[in-house]
C-alpha cells in the first residue's frame, strides 16, 4: 500500500511540474464549468417521451404511472411489450422508461424494499436530470403514502404518521 501511495504522489508531482498538464486542467475545468452549460441556460425540457411497462397492473402501479405522467417533463407512453419499449429506446423514439415489476404492490404493502428499474439515455444531461427527478419524486411520494397507511393500520393517528413521514423516519 505504501508503494502505491508513493507512486501516486510521484505522478502527482510530475503532473504539477508539467506546464502543459496544468494548463489542460485549468482550461478543461473552466471550459466544462462555464462554457459547456451555456447553451442550456434557458432550456427546460418538457414532454420528454418516456415509456412505461406495467407488469403488475395493480392500483399502486397505476398510481405511480399517473404521478409520472403528471410530471411536467415526462410524456408517458404505455407499452404492453417490453421488447418494443426497449427497441424504441434504442432507436431514440423514447428518452427513458420505467418497468413496474410483478408483485410491486404486494412488496410495497408489506413494507419490503421494492426495486423499480428506470432506464434512460444519459447523453443529454438536462433531459436525464428531468427524468431522474420526476421518477424519484413519484416513487418517493408513493412510498411515503404506503408508509403512512401502514402506520395508520398500526393505530398511529394520521397527523402523527404524516409528521413522522415529514421528518424522514
Amino acid at each position: 500500500m505504501k508503494k502505491i501511495l508513493e507512486s501516486f504522489c510521484a505522478e502527482c508531482a510530475v503532473l504539477a511540474a508539467s506546464r502543459g498538464a496544468r494548463s489542460i486542467f485549468v482550461v478543461g475545468i473552466l471550459f466544462y464549468s462555464l462554457l459547456y452549460p451555456s447553451p442550456y441556460f434557458y432550456e427546460v425540457p418538457q414532454d420528454l417521451p418516456f415509456f412505461a411497462v406495467d407488469q403488475d397492473g395493480s392500483t399502486s402501479s397505476r398510481q405511480l404511472l399517473r404521478s409520472l405522467d403528471a410530471t411536467e417533463g415526462i410524456r408517458l407512453h404505455r407499452y404492453a411489450d417490453l421488447g418494443q419499449a426497449f427497441a424504441d429506446l434504442r432507436s431514440g423514439d423514447m428518452v427513458g422508461g420505467i418497468v413496474v415489476p410483478r408483485d410491486f404492490e404486494r412488496g410495497l404493502l408489506r413494507g419490503q424494499e421494492t426495486v423499480v428499474p428506470f432506464y434512460s439515455e444519459a447523453a443529454h444531461l438536462l433531459s436525464y436530470g428531468m427524468l431522474v427527478q420526476g421518477g424519484r419524486l413519484a416513487t418517493e411520494n408513493l412510498g411515503a403514502g404506503a408508509r403512512v397507511e401502514r402506520l395508520r393500520k398500526q393505530g398511529v393517528p394520521e397527523s402523527a404518521a404524516l409528521a413522522l413521514q415529514v421528518r424522514g423516519r
